[in-house]
């Protein structure tokens, strides 16, 4: 384990803590109590900003790699579904999770119901468990397109798609131990 160790100089103000031998220290002499928990208080508060900065650092850090996985997915399925199409100006159609299955933003796109695709776990409340989170939901929406751009998402009817949909996202977020 790491341990932290330090002098403290004083120049007046501790003779009264020294015992007799001058080897040991008097640890309940009021001086002594004062330095020891203004010391202690100074790790604190150092351990706290350092504690701090880590998880911010972190956080970009997982923010940034979100990122990159989210744009490396989508970059997946532009290219099957301009290989398919043969068409290098054409961009898979959008697709939404929706709590209700409406859509949120106007043009052609699937929208499938949130709670009939992903699994219906609470929402994640840690940093990592939501970026985990936006990864699997980039996804499915990327399977989606892929499976659009062959043609067999438009071969099964709507709840047909949400539970093909559910069952590979079902693999996806299945535990890897």
């Amino acid at each position: 384990m790491r341990q932290i160790t330090c002098e403290i100089f004083v120049s007046e103000g501790l003779d009264s803590a020294l015992n007799i031998d001058r080897e040991s220290f008097n640890h309940a002499h009021p001086h002594s109590v004062y330095i020891a928990k203004w010391l202690h208080n100074a790790l604190r508060q150092l351990a706290s900003t350092q504690k701090r900065l880590s998880a911010e650092a972190r956080s970009v850090a997982r923010d940034s790699n979100t990122g990159q996985k989210i744009t490396g997915i989508q970059r997946v399925a532009q290219d099957v579904w301009q290989r398919e199409t043969d068409d290098s100006g054409s961009s898979p159609p959008a697709v939404e999770l929706s709590a209700t299955g409406q859509p949120t933003s106007g043009g052609d796109a699937y929208v499938f119901r949130r709670e009939a695709v992903v699994s219906g776990r609470a929402r994640p409340q840690t940093d990592k468990a939501r970026a985990r989170g936006e990864v699997l939901d980039e996804k499915i929406k990327a399977i989606a397109q892929v499976l659009a751009a062959y043609g067999l998402l438009e071969a099964v009817p709507q709840s047909k798609q949400e539970t093909l949909l559910r069952a590979i996202y079902d693999i996806l977020d299945a535990p890897e131990e």
